[in-house]
């Protein structure tokens, strides 16, 4: 039963994680599409680029750890739960300071399973 949650949980983060490189890379090289999806103007080069850079960066990233936490194990483990956690915190906030929105629940709930997701592989693991 162990051996199949290890695989559950490595086969979501997985998942998750390279869900995360599609918007990554839109955010980053072709932001058109998603800043109208996401009702953003944009009325600068200077505001393109931060679209660009933190949106792209911050998705890419946490895909690119999470995917070294699955490939190369515990020393990636805490880099990929303190990108994520720290979407989630700051989504948080952003949730009570600005108001809510259904895309805002769904990144809450994504983070949230994903943390749980990866602090119960790590543990898994490392009792092997």
């Amino acid at each position: 039963m162990k051996n199949i949650t290890i695989w559950v949980l490595r086969v979501f983060i997985g998942l998750v994680a390279i869900m995360l490189l599609y918007p990554g890379f839109m955010w980053s090289f072709m932001p058109d599409s998603n800043l109208v999806l996401n009702d953003i103007e944009v009325n600068s080069a200077l505001g393109m680029n931060m679209v660009k850079s933190a949106m792209g960066t911050g998705l890419i990233a946490t895909s690119i750890f999470m995917l070294l936490f699955l490939l190369k194990g515990e020393k990636w483990f805490l880099p990929s739960v303190i990108i994520m956690a720290t979407f989630l915190l700051i989504r948080l906030v952003s949730l009570f300071v600005d108001g809510s929105h259904k895309m805002i629940i769904v990144g809450i709930l994504i983070e949230i399973f994903s943390l749980l997701a990866m602090w119960g592989l790590n543990k898994l693991q490392s009792e092997k």
